[in-house]
């Protein structure tokens, strides 16, 4: 590991790196990264002034996954560079101002790689990931060679060049020389990356489906089913229709209905593997789910309101989620 000093000094990540997955300045600094295809940070860059936050922030985020970088705070900083005093002096400087200029282009930089160019411009669609290649890129090229193929794409941009998934959405541009419909726009964004499931399809399955759930947007879109990235935003869309919900007929439904969408809903939490978590019986409105995991009682509680949370909005306001430990459970069947 490296010192915050010695990365300071050595501003060996302010430079301008090739081909970016993202790009996006503010404050005059403009913060790159590259992306492998399993959304790996690969790279990662700022053009500026020497900045020792956008330094050590590049330096932290080098082959972490895109779910990873997302959840950095400053706590992140402090716990790789807590026995540091240059880290802790500079650190007490940066506090006064109104936000951290590093953190923030993170974010923006996350969202638009997700997507979500709309909160922040109207940018041109990426097409290929590995390398930052972007709709309008393509067209460019379209217009300026009369002979243009994949071929003489990937000599100018390397489009198609890393995973090739992108390969097979280029095709059709080439074979009838002309630029496809968007496949999402600022006002109808792709939530699911996966699927490239869009905001509109969601909507549809919310004016449909009596009882929205994550589950049912699943089993209808598959949006949610793979990396989890889209289950927050999901979530998002979901809370006007859960919240609108006066009575809940549970008597209308078998358990056995709840407990497949519960426990498909419980994969999605992102502690239950490593707690261990299952449910293990429903009565009326209460759900019970046992965890096997050595947490202080502290721990516990937090982990169990977030899970109630996240369950609640995910399948329905009115059910109680009960977490306890495994050996309760046990214990209690004698």
């Amino acid at each position: 590991m490296k010192k915050f000093r010695d990365l300071v000094l050595e501003g060996s990540f302010n430079k301008e790196i090739d081909f970016p997955s993202v790009s996006v300045t503010l404050n005059k600094y403009t913060l790159q990264l590259k992306f492998d295809s399993k959304d790996i940070v690969q790279n990662a860059g700022y053009l500026g002034e020497m900045n020792p936050w956008l330094t050590s922030l590049c330096y932290m985020i080098q082959g972490k996954s895109l779910s990873e970088i997302s959840r950095l705070t400053w706590k992140s900083w402090e716990d790789l560079f807590r026995t540091e005093q240059l880290f802790w002096d500079l650190k007490f400087e940066e506090e006064d101002s109104f936000f951290n200029l590093s953190l923030e282009l993170l974010k923006a930089a996350t969202d638009i790689f997700r997507g979500k160019e709309y909160l922040y411009q109207e940018t041109s669609p990426l097409v290929c990931r590995c390398f930052g290649v972007r709709e309008s890129d393509i067209v460019a090229h379209l217009q300026s060679d009369p002979n243009a193929s994949l071929e003489t794409l990937a000599v100018a941009t390397k489009a198609g060049m890393g995973c090739r998934s992108c390969v097979s959405q280029m095709a059709p541009w080439f074979e009838k020389k002309s630029v496809p419909v968007k496949e999402s726009t600022p006002s109808d964004p792709i939530v699911c990356r996966c699927f490239k499931v869009k905001e509109s399809d969601i909507f549809t399955h919310l004016k449909i489906e009596k009882n929205p759930s994550l589950a049912t947007i699943g089993l209808s879109t598959k949006a949610g089913t793979n990396c989890k990235s889209c289950v927050k935003d999901l979530e998002i869309l979901l809370v006007p229709k859960t919240t609108k919900v006066s009575s809940h007929f549970y008597q209308n439904r078998p358990n056995s209905e709840w407990l497949l969408e519960i426990d498909y809903m419980l994969s999605c939490f992102p502690l239950a593997f490593d707690w261990k978590m299952e449910v293990r019986g429903m009565k009326k409105t209460l759900v019970s789910i046992s965890f096997d995991k050595a947490v202080s009682q502290l721990e516990e509680e937090r982990v169990a309101k977030e899970l109630q949370d996240f369950l609640a909005a995910g399948v329905d306001a009115g059910l109680t989620f009960f977490l306890r430990r495994a050996r309760h459970f046990s214990n209690a069947r004698g």
